[in-house]
């Protein structure tokens, strides 16, 4: 199941300051800009200035790789940060080459090699982002790896689709979709149950339940379809876990054979007071937000292959 709502390295672009008070230093740091382009305007993003004005030298980060947890320092703040007091420095790595981020940049960033994806509250509004390659695919394998988000109410998704990566919610047009949905609410410390669907024609669903010897937010494991124009395999860790023969379903057999899937990946929630996503089953292994017992925000992690 995919939402229509609401990671990979890029050059530093400008970021937006999202409160007047941040509006006010934004303005104030910009007086003391030392870099400007050929229209006068300033070259350096916020959070470079602001680590301009604190005195921190920031190339030991490159770029983020090297942040590290917080050691509480102002400079740590001021080079890596991405909490309170403004955007990071690597929100703006979340987008590169020929990925893109959808919505909600502030829900993402870098750290070492993987992109990091927070659901910062018990509202779906507040809850993750999507992140959809330019590029098209076909037969193959097409892989991720991922450490899912814990807890009710949460969802980490990578998938398929001929679409635009969204659920058609009129039915009146046919797409293709492969998702793996990975729900914190059906991991285990041993085991974890994750949601696979294939969807053809006119929304048909073609779901099932897989189940992995581990938990799936515990750490990082690598999800995989695998095609052929004549079967699809959701795999973990290079273990098939459901194959299906896709001989008699001619629209996942073209979509494979003229490479029309683009690939996604998302993190997404919902909460009591957001409307239901999925059928009954899907829900209910879903759970909600308002359920989930950890600390806020909650995060998940995305190392997409080169």
């Amino acid at each position: 199941m995919t939402l229509t709502a609401p990671f990979l390295l890029l050059s530093i672009t400008s970021l937006a300051l999202h409160s007047s008070a941040e509006g006010s230093a934004a303005l104030d740091l910009d007086d003391e800009c030392s870099s400007r382009d050929a229209d006068g305007d300033c070259a350096l993003n916020a959070l470079q200035l602001q680590a301009s004005k604190s005195g921190c030298d920031c190339s030991w980060t490159n770029g983020g790789a090297n942040c590290g947890a917080n050691d509480g320092s102002g400079c740590w703040q001021a080079c890596c940060g991405h909490g309170e007091g403004g955007a990071a420095l690597s929100h703006a790595s979340c987008s590169r080459g020929a990925w893109t981020i959808a919505y909600s940049p502030d829900h993402c960033h870098r750290q070492g090699d993987a992109l990091i994806v927070s659901c910062n509250d018990k509202v779906g509004s507040q809850c993750g982002t999507r992140l959809s390659s330019s590029a098209f695919v076909g037969a193959g394998t097409h892989s991720v790896g991922i450490k899912a988000a814990p807890g009710a109410g949460v969802a980490t998704t990578f998938y398929l689709s001929n679409n635009g990566g969204l659920y058609d919610k009129t039915r009146t047009h046919p797409w293709v979709e492969l998702d793996f949905e990975i729900m914190g609410n059906m991991a285990g410390p041993s085991s974890s149950k994750i949601w696979t669907n294939m969807f053809t024609g006119i929304a048909v669903e073609h779901n099932q339940w897989i189940t992995v010897p581990f938990d799936v937010t515990a750490d990082y494991h690598t999800f995989a379809f695998v095609l052929d124009e004549t079967s699809v395999s959701w795999t973990v860790d290079g273990v098939t876990y459901r194959k299906e023969d896709i001989t008699m379903l001619g629209d996942v057999a073209s979509s494979i054979r003229s490479s029309k899937l683009q690939e996604f990946v998302s993190v997404w929630g919902k909460s009591s007071s957001d409307p239901g996503e999925g059928i009954p089953e899907f829900q209910a292994g879903l759970g909600k937000l308002d359920h989930n017992p950890n600390h806020f925000p909650i995060y998940a992690g995305f190392k997409i292959p080169n």
